[in-house]
């Protein structure tokens, strides 16, 4: 029997826990004294604006969910499906890589079919927001160039021709490509959302393509409206800490943040975030300390406290709202039942 190398095991957890061993070197390496200096002057009108914001964005991007869930016949009552999301949301912030995604498909578990549904608004539903997030991210590096260090703009701007590049090669290799995508997905996958006949990639791609059809003006709308309450929010945070920093600039940061926090090396972005903010912070010289408390009570307060405290609230209102039990087993209204019925 072959023995594991316990190099290579300490190895692995290193590397699913960085961005945490990061966040302790970064918190022993400032001075903590100024960061108790900076709570006791907390505004904390600034905090209950950004709690609004908070509630804001998660009420827009539960609507847009279930409009994608509609798209495929698979639409929620709204306060279960804004339970479901308040509750991902939190799962996600405390999970690497945002794992915690894949409660959003709590309410579908049992029908394969709709699981399946539920995969491919849930996908779509975070490309709107990863395609909104390197855009801004793109256009705010190249307005902010001059800010940057030298190695770093070149870094960057070869990331995007990388990026485009691989884009580029994946549609013209699609058939190619799927085969071998659909049999990975077998293999990682929950065997949950796999239906008996196997993953079924086509029938996944037409639901995609489904979810993606219905209204996406609007879907476009409401997602550019939530990304721009969430930067508002990000900047009453700063104002109640007393952090001052042009509201551009701060957008591209929490965007560049956001996108490496999808790296799954750490839990809800905690530590990588709160670099990224010290990085780019403070090149328009606001203090280290200053940068690790933003990011942190974003990362903290705005990803996970509220939304565990919304999720136990709005549980309260979905066993309220719903009246058949058999919602819990997937089938949360008259609308999918028949769906499935027609099918």
């Amino acid at each position: 029997m072959s023995q594991s190398n316990p190099s290579s095991g300490w190895a692995r957890f290193a590397a699913r826990f960085l961005g945490v061993i990061l966040w302790i070197y970064l918190v022993l390496s400032l001075d903590m004294t100024k960061v108790t200096v900076l709570l006791e002057r907390v505004e904390w009108a600034w905090i209950f604006l950004a709690v609004l914001s908070v509630s804001a964005t998660i009420a827009l991007k539960a609507s847009r969910w279930n409009m994608f869930l509609g798209n495929v016949g698979a639409k929620l009552k709204y306060p279960e499906a804004l339970g479901t999301v308040i509750s991902s949301v939190f799962w996600a912030s405390v999970t690497p890589g945002r794992i915690g995604e894949l409660y959003r498909f709590k309410p579908f578990v049992g029908n394969s079919d709709r699981l399946l549904r539920a995969f491919a608004s849930v996908v779509l539903d975070r490309m709107y927001d990863v395609v909104l997030l390197v855009a801004w991210s793109s256009v705010g590096l190249l307005y902010f160039w001059n800010l940057l260090p030298g190695r770093t703009s070149v870094f960057y701007a070869a990331s995007l021709l990388l990026a485009g590049a691989g884009v580029f090669v994946i549609l013209i290799m699609w058939e190619r490509i799927a085969p071998l995508i659909e049999a990975a997905s077998i293999k990682l996958l929950p065997r949950s959302i796999i239906p008996a006949g196997g993953f079924r990639l086509l029938t996944f791609r037409e639901y995609l393509l489904a979810a993606f059809k219905g209204h996406r003006v609007l879907a476009f709308s409401m997602s550019l409206l939530a990304l721009m309450i969430s930067f508002v929010g990000i900047f009453w945070v700063g104002l109640a800490l007393g952090v001052h920093v042009p509201f551009l600039y701060l957008s591209v940061t929490y965007t560049i943040a956001a996108l490496v926090s999808l790296v799954p090396i750490s839990f809800g972005g905690l530590g990588t975030r709160e670099a990224v903010f010290i990085y780019y912070l403070g090149n328009i010289n606001v203090s280290a300390e200053s940068a690790l408390l933003l990011s942190f009570t974003v990362t903290v307060a705005y990803n996970i406290l509220l939304p565990a405290l919304f999720s136990l609230l709005f549980s309260a209102v979905v066993r309220l709202t719903t009246h058949s039990p058999s919602v819990s087993t997937g089938s949360e209204s008259g609308e999918i039942a028949d769906d499935s019925e027609n099918e």
